[in-house]
């Protein structure tokens, strides 16, 4: 295990330093919409853009995975893409940091593979026609010195997550975390793939 935890610290410095804001993912409500009006999700970060979608007036845990050079707008994912909206409309949420989530799930493709944690608790591992694998989960450490780059344990895995852009390679969606998933049951096999906070 010493051996695997090492070989994932000198992954961790190999990798390019993080192109997304530390601050997110982060997980918002919709605050100052009125009652009978939503929160509209735009194609780009103008008022103008066309509106791929929209929020309800009490919409919470919305995961915001970047925002525009301003600061005035928020990027978020809807249905198969990645859309905008007004910064102003959207509040955080109280333990909203990313590195609070209490829930994790990570994914990837060729194959497909999903890794579902709940901190402190639980993590299933699965993959196409294979039976979940279940471990006790542990908590995100920090790297040294980094606030972007986290370790997580789970049974005789690890998971690396890293506050990138990151792409499914399946959709148009945008996602803010990146991970490397090693589980020792699988032969050391490096799983990459994105990871969300967003609540099921």
């Amino acid at each position: 295990m010493k051996t695997l935890v090492a070989a994932f610290f000198l992954l961790c410095i190999a990798v390019q330093p993080s192109l997304a804001q530390s601050a997110f993912p982060a997980l918002y409500r919709v605050a100052g919409v009125a009652t009978d009006d939503a929160l509209n999700i735009r194609a780009t970060p103008s008022g103008s853009a066309d509106v791929v979608g929209s929020f309800g007036p009490h919409q919470s845990g919305i995961e915001v995975v970047g925002a525009d050079p301003s600061g005035k707008w928020f990027q978020v994912n809807t249905e198969e893409q990645t859309g905008w909206v007004a910064a102003r409309f959207l509040q955080l949420e109280p333990g909203g940091d990313y590195l609070l989530a209490r829930g994790i799930n990570c994914f990837g493709t060729e194959p497909f593979w999903s890794l579902d944690l709940v901190q402190g608790a639980t993590a299933s591992f699965s993959r196409m026609g294979v039976e979940p694998l279940l471990f006790r989960a542990g908590l995100l450490s920090l790297g040294e010195g980094r606030r972007d780059r986290m370790i997580i344990g789970f049974g005789q895995g690890l998971a690396v997550l890293s506050a990138q852009q990151c792409s499914d390679g399946m959709s148009d969606r945008t996602y803010a975390l990146d991970a490397s998933v090693v589980l020792v049951e699988d032969g050391l096999k490096l799983h990459s793939g994105c990871c969300s906070i967003q609540p099921d």
